[in-house]
């Protein structure tokens, strides 16, 4: 084992919930990224096509078995990306979001623009329902 590598034990040491919870919070914004990203190439796939290339007779088959999404998760992803991108049809998230978690987004999906922009990203899933 490489000696830059730290232990559980070496990282629980000075470890605080504060500074856990920032870890958790950049964890979860870097999983907001990904799913804008992971939404754009499921529409590729989608719109070129492309799971014909592997046998597939439409995208949901595909990304059930490629990637055990269901169609609900899968329709998500590509509903984030069209709303949550730069130009709705990138794979990067708009600025304005990168501080939202992807359970931010999912609640903001069904919200009027209007609605979504009295979000902060410091609200919980339960505050934004409300």
């Amino acid at each position: 084992m490489s000696s830059s590598l730290k232990t559980y034990e070496d990282i629980i040491k000075s470890l605080t919930a504060e500074s856990a919870g920032m870890e958790i919070r950049k964890g979860m914004t870097d999983i907001a990224k990904q799913c804008v990203s992971i939404g754009f190439y499921l529409k590729a796939v989608r719109d070129r096509k492309l799971y014909q290339d592997m046998g597939y007779e439409n995208l949901w088959d595909y990304a059930a078995d490629q990637f055990g999404l269901s169609m609900s998760s899968t329709s998500r992803y590509i509903a984030i990306n069209d709303r949550f991108s730069v130009d709705g049809n990138t794979p990067q998230l708009l600025p304005e979001y990168s501080g939202f978690s992807k359970s931010q987004l999912q609640e903001m999906l069904n919200m009027a623009p209007e609605q979504t922009e009295q979000v902060t990203e410091d609200m919980t899933v339960k505050e934004i329902r409300k």
